[in-house]
């Protein structure tokens, strides 16, 4: 009986492994022949295309090789992204290291770290089953932009600072310029400093003390009347009002400050002034016989006028004497510096008659009144 030998030779992709198994059969029998994969590979084929496994060749009639191919079992590859979500997968075969075909992995920012991608967990290599990588970074605290200001919003400090690290104001105490109105003392900030979580601005804050004015009053002849000491904002006032003396010709009444007393915004000095009121004296002219004289110049007059009086007889029997001041001019001008009363004397004019004897040895005179 012919018999005929069958090569059965095991191929891994292009490379020939092992000789799997020689075989005689005897002409016109039938033989069956199988492949069996080792772990992690399958059978793909025989090399003549045929896909059975186990195969029955029957009717052999000559020698024959078959050759059955294998192929390397492939395994699914999962990248996720920081959060766990697949964002690039592939097929990839037995022991053949996978290869990363998405975007470099990123993740945000949160309020303590910036981080970078630092590769992935577990580190890529040969693979012999379906793997899942997911990406590894490295952090870096956070830093943030701390600002003080002043109240008007100026710049006084500006730094990085580490998150979680609580800020340090290192510059020169705060200042504020004073008003009219106020002096400002630095009080703090508006809000406690704290570790920081983010940007953050601080205010200063200031206390106010109301600014207090020197305020003086003066005489009208510049003298010092007052001073006083007067917050902003008051109404200024004295203990008591300034006077004036009277003068022959005039009376003083205070009639108020120059330039017109304000509330306070500053240090002032006001000035007394006085309306005035032109003094009047009585001038009463009379006659000690107004039988025979009559008097002029009675009435009230402005204090330091020059007024004319005068004195008449009012027959030819009689005549001006004198004034009851003792002068003697009959019409004079007096001088108003106080309530005056003249009287005017008049007198009887007297005259000498003369009788005389041309010859008193003959005969005398005399008179009979």
């Amino acid at each position: 009986m012919k018999r005929i030998v069958i090569f059965l030779i095991a191929i891994i992709g292009c490379s020939v492994m092992s000789m799997a198994e020689q075989q005689q059969v005897n002409c016109g029998e039938s033989v069956t022949i199988s492949a069996t994969p080792r772990e992690h590979y399958h059978f793909l084929r025989w090399n003549d295309g045929n896909k059975q496994n186990p195969r029955v060749i029957e009717n052999v009639t000559g020698t024959m090789s078959f050759t059955a191919i294998f192929a390397k079992d492939t395994f699914r590859v999962v990248f996720n992204d920081y959060a766990g979500n697949a964002v690039f997968t592939d097929s990839v075969a037995y022991l053949d290291t996978p290869v990363y075909g998405g975007t470099t992995p990123t993740k945000p920012s949160d309020a303590q770290y910036d981080y970078a991608f630092d590769g992935w967990n577990p580190n890529i290599g040969p693979i012999s089953g379906d793997q899942t990588y997911n990406p590894v970074f490295t952090q870096t605290l956070r830093k943030y932009e701390i600002t003080f200001v002043n109240d008007d919003g100026t710049v006084l400090q500006q730094t990085s600072v580490d998150y979680g690290t609580t800020p340090q104001y290192t510059g020169p105490t705060p200042a504020k310029d004073a008003t009219a109105q106020y002096t400002y003392t630095f009080s703090g900030w508006d809000r406690e400093i704290s570790p920081v979580t983010g940007e953050q601005t601080y205010t200063a804050q200031y206390e106010s003390t109301v600014n207090e004015y020197e305020i003086t009053f003066l005489n009208e002849d510049g003298t010092l009347f007052y001073r006083g000491t007067f917050a902003y904002g008051d109404m200024p006032q004295t203990p008591t009002l300034p006077t004036k003396e009277a003068d022959a010709q005039h009376t003083y009444t205070f009639a108020g400050w120059s330039p017109a007393v304000t509330t306070v915004t500053g240090a002032t000095s006001y000035t007394a002034t006085f309306s005035s009121e032109i003094v009047t004296y009585s001038l009463t002219v009379v006659s000690d016989d107004p039988d025979h004289g009559t008097v002029t110049g009675t009435g009230i007059f402005s204090a330091g006028t020059v007024t004319p009086i005068s004195a008449t007889a009012t027959d030819d029997c009689w005549e001006f004497d004198r004034w009851s001041d003792g002068d003697t001019n009959a019409s004079r001008n007096v001088s108003m510096d106080s309530n005056i009363t003249l009287t005017a004397y008049f007198k009887q004019k007297q005259f000498t008659i003369t009788i005389t004897s041309d010859d008193e040895t003959m005969g005398t005179v005399s008179f009979v009144h």
